[in-house]
């Protein structure tokens, strides 16, 4: 009865994600709900039966791909199936949430280099250079659009300033990544739980963000990188771009703790939920000057534990 179970939801599964597949591919824009809603059924179907079995649908599924569309299809399939495994594989484990996230977010990694190695050697077609040139055109369109508008007194400068950040952004093309993977590991985690839950009467769930803390190292190795940037690093060479690249990625956790701590603050002192939520939009809207508060409050937050300091009314 249960092998008769699990070859039905195999089936099911299968066809579900063929299906959300399908309008992806053929339809404009569908690409984007596909990226979400793709590693759903692999995710529910390996946290039910184990990685061995997803395993099983998911290699049936990188045929289909290969077969409807190629290396292109494939690479789409790898991203959602590596990154589905991962995520399953923790939730059949009852790993906490944020354990999950970590394991999805490396194999959601593991995907996305695996499609860049694909798209640059079977397609000849390198997402750097398409990043980068895409920036480039950025940056001509609006000297022209300055240039026609007779505002060119001190253009030359501001483009050079420019051009030196769009150098910056593409160094940070690993860190880029990496979010990518976590925004993708994120939703479809929560999307999944949300399914399992209503699906097999689970009860997988995120923690409260106020709750989410970081470990104390973080902030060391976030020192450890603005040290290296004052140091007299080639520009270009290794060490400098893995240097540009933690420095990156600790920042933004960093700032997420910040927010994390605005919660719980709320939280404690009985704020409306609200007012945490504005500040987050304004945070983003105003980001040179609020995320540097941000970013303070998120230092001294791992660093002191400052939630446990707080006492709620």
């Amino acid at each position: 009865m249960e092998q008769s179970n699990k070859t039905t939801e195999a089936i099911l599964y299968t066809l579900l994600y063929v299906a959300i597949f399908m309008f992806s591919i053929f339809i404009p824009f569908f690409i984007i709900i596909g990226f979400v809603f793709m590693p759903i059924p692999i995710i529910a179907f390996t946290a039910k039966y184990n990685v061995r079995n997803g395993l099983v649908i998911s290699l049936i599924l990188a045929i289909f791909s290969f077969l409807i569309g190629s290396y292109v299809a494939l690479s789409i399939t790898a991203v959602m199936v590596i990154g589905a495994l991962m995520i399953g594989h923790m939730m059949y484990k009852q790993a906490s949430a944020y354990e999950t996230l970590l394991y999805g977010t490396i194999g959601y990694a593991i995907g996305l280099v695996f499609a860049y190695a694909c798209s640059h050697i079977f397609l000849q077609v390198n997402w750097l250079d398409m990043f980068t040139q895409s920036l480039d055109e950025s940056i001509e369109t609006f000297t022209m659009f300055v240039k026609q508008l007779g505002l060119d007194t001190n253009v030359e400068a501001q483009i050079e300033i420019i051009e030196q950040q769009v150098i910056q952004l593409t160094y940070s093309f690993t860190a880029i990544l990496i979010m990518i993977a976590t925004a993708l590991s994120f939703i479809t985690q929560w999307l999944a739980y949300k399914w399992v839950n209503w699906r097999h009467k689970k009860a997988y769930y995120f923690p409260p963000f106020r709750t989410f803390n970081f470990p104390v190292i973080l902030i060391w190795i976030h020192l450890l990188a603005i040290i290296f940037q004052y140091t007299s690093l080639e520009e270009g060479s290794l060490l400098y771009i893995a240097t540009i690249n933690v420095f990156a990625i600790t920042t933004l956790c960093i700032i997420i703790q910040g927010f994390s701590f605005i919660f719980y603050f709320a939280y404690a002192k009985k704020i409306n939920i609200s007012v945490p939520i504005i500040i987050v939009i304004l945070s983003i809207i105003f980001a040179p000057i609020f995320l540097i508060f941000i970013r303070f409050i998120g230092i001294i937050d791992i660093g002191f534990r400052w939630k446990s300091r707080i006492q709620p009314k």
